[in-house]
């Protein structure tokens, strides 16, 4: 066994960031539109946009939230749902900061960030239904 070589094949990398970030998108949908009213009520707070188009993002973005999951968990339009995530974690990146909550921890949207765009460079894997599509 050498310990500078993969010990499985390259087909299952995609697979072992998609499936956890997918889930993680639709779980934190899922928490936002559990209490939905207090979650416009905190994209209203930031105060970076009208509050129309603050409420109008705040419905959204749970929503879209849960969609962009389940196609990147599944892979299905790996490319287009990962472009859709990449803009949804730059943007809570411009809103949060790079250093949220604490001046020593970065924000996890950068790992998160770095997962999407990933699949930009190696597409959704073979075990995803994109490559089931390419396979055909």
């Amino acid at each position: 066994m050498s310990f500078s070589k993969p010990l499985m094949s390259s087909v299952y990398s995609a697979l072992f960031i998609r499936v956890p970030l997918g889930v993680y998108f639709i779980l934190a949908g899922r928490l936002k539109l559990l209490d939905a009213e207090g979650f416009i009520e905190t994209v209203r707070a930031f105060k970076i946009l009208p509050t129309e188009v603050a409420t109008l993002f705040g419905v959204m973005i749970p929503w879209l939230e849960v969609l962009v999951g389940v196609a990147i968990a599944l892979g299905i339009l790996t490319t287009l749902a990962s472009i859709t995530a990449s803009f949804l974690l730059i943007s809570y990146i411009l809103a949060l900061g790079v250093f949220p909550n604490h001046p020593d921890i970065f924000n996890k949207d950068l790992i998160l960030l770095g997962c999407t765009l990933s699949f930009l460079a190696s597409g959704s894997g073979g075990f995803s239904f994109d490559g089931l599509r390419s396979s055909s």
